[in-house]
């Protein structure tokens, strides 16, 4: 199964979620349950419209006013991009695999700042750009230099 461009946007919508209400009581299973989307990508060429929007509104007892968007299923007609890389999969399972063990560990603040470095990381996954990485690096920087040195090196350098 792959995402598209607007799946990825819809991951960005939810980082901004996390950043803006670290505390909020759904935040683990809406982290697990999209991590659980990354890594079943790639199995096939299934592409599965707005499958982020659809794992959020399974939710039981979401807040229907923080992600209600999630409840209104896109239909595109232009500037659709099916993501086929599996860099950007890996990368966004790490990201989302940190976030979680930020919340097993119940530390907000690092929850907030690694949202903080995560939120824009699906809109430059979606651009194209050749020398991605090291915008890529400049994003999590404050989160590397401040929580983990490591964040991200397997996958990015």
């Amino acid at each position: 199964m792959l995402m598209n461009n607007f799946d990825f946007y819809d991951i960005y919508a939810v980082l901004i979620q996390f950043r803006f209400a670290p505390s909020y009581k759904h935040n683990r299973i809406i982290a697990v349950k999209i991590k659980e989307l990354f890594d079943a990508m790639q199995k096939d060429n299934t592409i599965e419209a707005n499958i982020i929007r659809s794992s959020l509104a399974s939710i039981q007892d979401i807040d229907r006013e923080r992600y209600g968007w999630a409840f209104t299923n896109n239909v595109y007609t232009y500037g659709h991009k099916i993501i086929k890389e599996e860099m950007p999969y890996k990368l966004l399972s790490a990201g989302f695999s940190e976030l979680i063990r930020c919340l097993d560990e119940h530390n907000e603040e690092k929850f907030r700042d690694l949202a903080d470095a995560l939120h824009n990381i699906p809109i430059i996954l979606t651009e194209g750009k050749k020398n991605f990485k090291k915008t890529l690096k400049t994003e999590i920087s404050f989160y590397r230099q401040k929580w983990n040195k490591n964040f991200l090196k397997d996958v990015i350098g």
